[in-house]
């Protein structure tokens, strides 16, 4: 531990091996993963170029893909090169997506990294809402593959702290009365919101009218283009949130470069960032 330092987890970064690459940059989103110290002491070790990730978020594996979406994403205060709200926005559509392919992995990928992302810092949700994520993960957990919808689940699950994201489902549910227990038999150890659920209990206790066609799973075919003015608004909403847009400056990092909004860790974010 003693001569462990983020400097070599960086060097590795920019290794010739995409696998050892994308590997360093899993780690080090990691240890970055809600927590501030930790980010901190990332920037004293070297430079992260955003650079270094374009090839993985520009490949044509998937995987790849989503790896270094959901890394960016986690690093983008931490990351030079680029304003972190563009990286930040630009992982978001990434995942948005690969969350529509007809890849089952891929599916299963994007959901756990939205997952994690969802009990990060606040904009992340707001901007996921923007993009439609909540509505395709609804539409998820009526996939034929139990993967797929238990990781749906999952972020469904925890977008619900999201009061946008909730007034979807909520929506969602009216539509459909078989939608909360679906949701519940897929979901483990995942968590839902309480005030969700309180609002769910209040519409059943006071009968409101439920709507009579049912969400139907959608074909994933086609990939929905996110527009200029979504991507705008995914924009000012991480703006909102995450303060300026002035890419940190190399060796120094302040209070408000990096993400407190949270010091916990969860399992789904270590899942992901770890296989």
């Amino acid at each position: 531990k003693e001569n462990f330092s983020f400097t070599q987890l960086i060097d590795l970064l920019y290794s010739s091996s995409r696998e050892v690459s994308l590997g360093a940059g899993r780690a080090l989103t990691t240890f970055a993963y809600n927590n501030i110290q930790t980010q901190r002491e990332i920037v004293k070790g070297g430079e992260i170029q955003y650079e270094q990730f374009l090839q993985f978020l520009d490949a044509e594996d998937q995987e790849e893909q989503g790896h270094a979406a959901f890394q960016v994403i986690i690093l983008a205060r931490v990351i030079t090169g680029e304003d972190h709200v563009i990286v930040m926005a630009r992982g978001i559509e990434i995942l948005y997506n690969l969350l529509q392919c007809d890849n089952y992995q891929t599916q299963e990928l994007a959901a756990n990294c939205i997952a994690s992302l969802a009990h990060t810092r606040a904009g992340i949700p707001a901007a996921l809402v923007t993009v439609g994520a909540m509505e395709t993960l609804i539409t998820l957990l009526y996939s034929p593959d139990e993967l797929v919808r238990s990781s749906a689940a999952t972020a469904v699950g925890y977008m619900t702290y999201n009061r946008g994201a909730m007034r979807i489902l909520l929506t969602a549910c009216r539509r459909d009365p078989e939608l909360f227990p679906r949701l519940l038999e897929n979901l483990s150890g995942g968590k839902i919101s309480e005030t969700f659920i309180r609002e769910w209990e209040y519409c059943l206790k006071v009968g409101l009218p439920s709507q009579t066609v049912n969400l139907n799973p959608i074909e994933h075919h086609a990939v929905i283009d996110i527009t200029a003015n979504t991507h705008s608004t995914i924009i000012n909403q991480l703006k909102t949130f995450t303060g300026t847009v002035d890419t940190p400056t190399y060796g120094t990092v302040s209070e408000d470069m990096l993400d407190g909004s949270s010091t916990h860790r969860y399992t789904s974010a270590s899942s992901v960032m770890l296989q």
